[in-house]
């Protein structure tokens, strides 16, 4: 009995610390759709925000391998005892149902973030190749000019006889 209510306390604890991440993420996912839609994208802070969201999902990951070992330890005890847990069992349930609407929201930000970042990416490559053809066509007039000079033909007539 005991020992469940500890895990019962561990999983609580779990499902609440899963929440702070997901708010965590919800705060960057934000400031890049404020960036994105202000048109001013840093690439630096873009990869510093990317890492620092690897970092949560990877501690979100751990959390859900941890909780679903207590799970698996107390499933039995709780579902035995229903009535006795039932204030915990409803807590769970409702950080649980926060959980699952944070994840909805958050993908919805990650899809439209997502397709800011693909247009702006197709953008950048789009002016990088006009950049490139612009650069190949003046090379090229430089080089047919240079070539013109030194062909031996003069330019000047001498009009005098």
């Amino acid at each position: 009995m005991k020992e469940t209510e500890n895990y019962i306390t561990i999983m609580e604890e779990t499902l609440t610390k899963k929440l702070e991440l997901l708010k965590k993420i919800e705060r960057i996912a934000r400031l890049q759709t404020e960036a994105f839609e202000e048109g001013n994208v840093d690439p630096d802070r873009m990869m510093d925000q990317l890492e620092q969201k690897d970092v949560y999902l990877r501690e979100l990951d751990k959390l859900d391998d941890g909780f679903e070992v207590v799970y698996g330890r107390a499933h039995q005890e709780m579902a035995a005892n229903k009535e006795q847990y039932r204030y915990e069992i409803i807590k769970m349930q409702e950080l649980i149902k926060d959980i699952a609407s944070y994840t909805v929201k958050l993908q919805v930000f990650e899809e439209k973030n997502r397709q800011r970042f693909i247009n702006l990416f197709n953008k950048k490559r789009e002016e990088i190749k006009t950049f490139n053809s612009n650069n190949k066509m003046a090379a090229n007039y430089y080089k047919n000019m240079a070539n013109v000079h030194q062909s031996g033909q003069s330019y000047f007539v001498d009009r005098k006889k």
